[in-house]
């Protein structure tokens, strides 16, 4: 510091799973999933045992709607089993070009960081974990309590920007979830997996990297304000358990200064106690989707967001989210 980097241009992924996997989004998250623990990286995981499958950014959208945000958005459902929610939908755009005129973000993050060791060519992570409970994680209770207040487990994904050095951190974890890595605890050939689905148009599996605990994730945001935007910031932390957060200053793009924050320390203390009532009102609105997706069974329903109005409207029969075989596994 100080350090001086071009503002943002070119290609920008808006929704990289959904340019990339258009009608089956979430499956480049089941089929990860299910790689890492048939290689034994984790135990076979219980997918009936889930109550929501979706990413962090749908999570985001209805929690805006609970707080009485005006927005534009849609979110497909589709009910796994008996008693899965799978919340899905791609994004109108998946890509812009200069549409982050004035951003410098991107190039910024591009200068502070490096690639892991056998992912230099990545041009995105993500990170899927699952935990329970909304309420459960505010409220610090017992796990035996989470039933009376209607616990719900989710399984969510989210894009990562960054993570610390593994060794310079402890790799026990002090936050309410469990990875479910994308990469193994050792580094690989980056040879493709051979457990391969038979169809063209599914994910293909190359292993690479080694996994990284959930302690050392960390978000980085720009900023040209002498004040952070908590409220649109903050959520994004919580809904993935994101433990650190790095605020860079700029002045045109010559960065001066990094904020270092810790989630539940110092002033993010405060911050979470003014998000409490949101995360609520978001806990309330998923446990009455799911039993709205429950009642409607085998017919598919999107959930449309108009300003402050959201209605709900039947799917075209024949038209599911993740293929037959994945969805398979959510049957108990």
């Amino acid at each position: 510091m100080p350090m001086k980097v071009p503002i943002d241009s070119g290609l920008n992924f808006i929704d990289q799973n959904g340019h990339r996997m258009k009608d089956f989004v979430l499956l480049p998250l089941i089929r990860a999933v299910e790689d890492m623990t048939d290689q034994g990286a984790t135990p076979k995981f219980n997918w009936p045992s889930v109550d929501i499958v979706t990413d962090r950014g749908r999570l985001r959208k209805l929690l805006g709607w609970a707080l009485g945000e005006s927005d534009k958005w849609r979110i497909d459902t589709q009910l796994a089993g008996t008693s899965t929610v799978l919340l899905t939908g791609r994004a109108p755009i998946t890509k812009e070009t200069n549409g982050r005129s004035t951003s410098y973000g991107f190039n910024f993050e591009e200068a502070s960081t490096y690639p892991a060791p056998g992912l230099e060519e990545e041009t995105s992570h993500h990170r899927i974990i699952t935990y329970v409970c909304l309420v459960l994680v505010l409220e610090r209770l017992d796990p035996q309590r989470c039933q009376n207040f209607g616990g719900l487990k989710m399984v969510v994904r989210f894009e990562v920007d960054a993570c610390l050095p593994c060794d310079a951190l402890s790799t026990s974890s002090s936050h309410d979830s469990t990875v479910l890595p994308e990469s193994g605890g050792r580094p690989t050939t980056g040879k493709p997996s051979s457990r391969l689905s038979s169809n063209p148009h599914d994910v293909k599996i190359i292993r690479a990297g080694s996994q990284v605990p959930q302690t050392h994730l960390l978000e980085i945001k720009t900023h040209s304000r002498s004040n952070p935007k908590w409220a649109r910031t903050y959520p994004q932390l919580y809904l993935s358990q994101t433990p650190h957060i790095y605020y860079a200053s700029h002045t045109k793009g010559v960065f001066s200064t990094v904020t270092k924050y810790t989630t539940g320390e110092g002033y993010l203390v405060s911050v979470d106690q003014s998000a409490r009532e949101g995360f609520k009102k978001l806990r309330k609105l998923l446990g009455e989707i799911k039993s709205l997706v429950q009642r409607y069974g085998a017919t598919r329903i999107s959930l449309v967001c108009e300003g402050r109005e959201l209605k709900v409207y039947r799917i075209p029969e024949g038209q599911i989210c993740l293929p037959k075989d994945a969805l398979a596994l959510f049957v108990a």
